[in-house]
This record gives C-alpha cells, structure tokens and sequence, in this order.
C-alpha cells in the first residue's frame, strides 16, 4: 500500500481532540519557522519522539495510531496500527529500530521501525499509560501509568521485570538516566521518585513542585534532572543530591513538555498558553520564545539541536527551526565597586562594597566574584551576594609582605535573567 501525507507550510488552524485547558499567549510572539508541517493524524497528536539519529520522527495520536515521518521533507514512511484507544506516548529505542508506544487501552506496545511489525504488546497496567521509556542499552521498556506504577518490561520476551509502586497518584511521565542505572517518574502526586533499575530498590523521592508533575528529562550527562509542573513552572535537579540548582519562571500556564538538547545545553519547553520556549540550560535564562495557534502536547530537539518537532492538538505534525521567535531582551547590570577608604596598612580589613542595580533599583541575590590583585602581581578571589539593598560585601585581609602600592580590584556580577557586567577599582597600601 502506498502511504500519502499532506505537507503545508502553515498547517491548519482546526482546533480538534482538545486535551488540556487552551489559554491565551500572555504577550505577542512570533510563530515557530515552520521547515514542514503534516496534516498527518485525524486528532489531537498526544506525543512526539526523533531518533537518536535524526532521521525520523513519530507521533502518537488520539486517533489511536502511531505514525512515523521523514524529517529531511515530512514525507510519510509507516503508520502503525493496533491500540484501541488514544496514544499517549511513544519513545524511539536508541538505536532507532523499535519504538514504543503507551495507551489509554492500558497496554504498551513495541514496533519494528523497518517493516512495521507489532513486536510485542505488553499487558499489565490496570489504567491509562501515560509515559513509555527505552533503557539507554534498548534492553527494557519502563511504562508510567494511571495505575500509580511504573512497570519494566524486557524487550526481547516482553516479560514484566518488575513492577515499581510508591507513587502517591497517576504517572505523569518516566525517563531513565543515561547509564540506564536508575529510572525516575514524576505524577499527580508532585512528586519525583527515582528507583534503581538493577533491585528496583527506592533511590530517592521528593515534592519537586506545588502541582502535578507533567514531564521529567534528565541531562545528557545524567548529572540534572528537569521537570515541568502544573505550577507554572520548571525545575533543574541535581540527581546526585536531590537539591533544586535552579527555576524556570515566566509561564503564563502549566508547563506540560520539557527536553534538554542533545550536548545539554539548551531546554525546550511548551505550555498550555502554546507557547514554545527555549532556556540556557548553563544559568536558567530564556533565550527565545514562540507562540502556536494550537496546543503543543510535547516538543523534542533534533540531534544537531538545529530543529525541534512537536505536534498540536489541531493533529498537526511540525518540525520547525530553532531560530528566530521572539528574542529575550535581559536587562543590563549595572555594578559599581569601591573601598571603604583608599589607603590601608598591614592586617587592616579592607571592606570592599560591590553594589549592584538594573539601572532603577537594587538587585538582590546576585552573584559577586571579586580578584584582588596585589602590587606584586598575587591574585585572591572573594565571592559573595548581594543583600536586600543590592549590595555584596568583601573583606579583604591585607598583608603588606605581598607589596605595598596600588592593589587593583576587578569585580563582576550575575544573576539569572540578567546580562551580567563588571567594574573596578583600587586601593593603596602604605606600610
């Protein structure tokens, strides 16, 4: 049979199967840069995933089917049929031949990419699977569910390996870390729980946000997890530890996609308010913003972090370049540093006041690195913060063994969301 698809530069503007509340953009943005858009499922398209390699991509629909697309041009090359029920979620394996897909038929079904072929459908879960997840080695299928379990499953026989319980509601989403050795689930319960995937021992499980969890990504290096909340908001995790390393605020909705960039350095993010947004994975900042005329369920980058795909509830399919949207403009510090007086001696406590604005007003809870450089050339480094009133200060132990003179002072500030900025100054040391 031969397989047909109808590619536009626009896509349609029929708003179908909608799932989630459709709220309106909270400011005027530009549209995504369409490089092929597919009127390719008769409902609302649930999920995306691309293949490690970048050649294709899948999307999983309410019309209950599975559907794979060329990224070069969009062009249609397999449509996979068998759940009796929407699809919810679909993985590729790593190595691109199988994917996987999560029903509201409560089964987890595999395919054979080249051909096809339903390989296995695995039967377990007593509710809606919302999330499937390949093992980094293609070896395991996890599935999060409504049930409030995440199941693992063994590829070749489609055997259940174990089934892990513990979470307090509905499993929103699962990702396994990229050693394979642990895998996480984030739900209605707000909560994150990580679970070692060799005993199925519990890791570690903490309230990562004040509503539901919608979506989890670890990093490439596994060392952070994110997650995309119902609470306007999304978080970066040190996995190794538990502790937030920082949050992504701005959202004029619930957060329900989130997805690091192949060399982990960027976030792609969408939300109800059909905004697609791009993060500075390295300090948290919004680099570009674009805004759908449809709800985007999910988003993911291409290997080459050129493009992202996504698909809207209009059940159109887009693969759209990671440039232009509306750019971000940061506001400019403005750092001023000085002494408390110009000239000190030895073992005097010379207090150096770095205050920091945006040009209107103080700015609290920036970053300050101070080097103070010696008449001889030695450098020391003083870090700190800046206070309710915008100012950070350092104390600096003066040794005149290390020269007297000019001391030079270079000091810089950041803060998330901010471009950062410098200033210097001098003292003198006499004796």
């Amino acid at each position: 049979m031969k397989l047909t698809s109808v590619v536009t530069r626009t896509g349609a503007s029929l708003l179908a199967g909608v799932f989630f509340f459709l709220g309106a953009p909270a400011f005027a943005q530009t549209a995504p840069q369409a490089i092929w858009a597919v009127n390719g499922h008769a409902s609302t398209v649930t999920d995306v995933t691309i293949s490690p390699d970048g050649r294709l991509l899948a999307s999983g629909s309410f019309d209950r089917t599975v559907k794979v697309w060329r990224v070069t041009d969009g062009a249609l090359v397999g449509v996979l049929s068998g759940h009796t029920a929407e699809v919810k979620s679909v993985a590729f394996s790593r190595d691109g031949s199988l994917v996987a897909s999560g029903s509201y038929d409560r089964t987890v079904k595999v395919w054979r990419v080249a051909d096809g072929a339903l390989l296995a459908t695995l039967v377990g879960h007593a509710d809606t699977v919302r999330s499937v997840a390949f093992s980094p080695d293609g070896s395991l299928v996890a599935s999060g569910s409504q049930d409030r379990n995440v199941n693992l499953w063994r590829v070749s026989d489609g055997a259940l390996v174990r089934s892990l319980g513990g979470n307090g509601n509905w499993v929103m989403s699962v990702a396994f870390s990229p050693d394979g050795s642990s895998v996480v689930s984030g739900g209605a319960d707000r909560a994150v729980t990580q679970w070692r995937v060799s005993d199925g021992a519990l890791v570690r499980r903490f309230t990562a946000h004040s509503d539901w969890v919608m979506s989890v990504a670890f990093s490439p290096n596994g060392v952070n997890l994110a997650t995309a909340g119902v609470d306007f908001a999304v978080k970066v995790w040190d996995m190794n530890s538990g502790a937030l390393v920082r949050n992504l605020t701005g959202f004029a909705d619930a957060v329900n996609s989130v997805a690091f960039s192949a060399d982990g350095s960027s976030l792609v993010t969408a939300d109800w308010s059909r905004s697609i947004k791009v993060w500075n994975a390295a300090d948290g900042s919004l680099s570009r913003s674009f805004a759908e005329n449809s709800l985007v369920g999910s988003v993911q980058f291409t290997p080459d972090g050129a493009s992202f795909g996504y698909g809207r509830a209009d059940g159109v399919v887009v693969l759209a370049s990671n440039a232009g949207g509306t750019a971000v403009a940061r506001p400019v510090l403005d750092v001023v540093a000085g002494t408390e007086k110009p000239s000190y001696v030895n073992k005097d406590k010379a207090k150096i006041l770095v205050s920091v604005t945006d040009g209107a007003k103080a700015v609290t809870g920036a970053s300050v690195s101070t080097t103070v450089t010696s008449s001889k050339g030695g450098k020391t480094v003083l870090t700190g913060t800046t206070g309710a009133n915008g100012v950070a200060v350092l104390t600096y132990t003066v040794n005149s063994k290390s020269g007297t003179g000019t001391y030079l002072i270079d000091s810089a500030a950041s803060k998330t969301g901010y471009t950062s900025a410098t200033d210097n100054c001098s003292f003198t040391v006499s004796r």
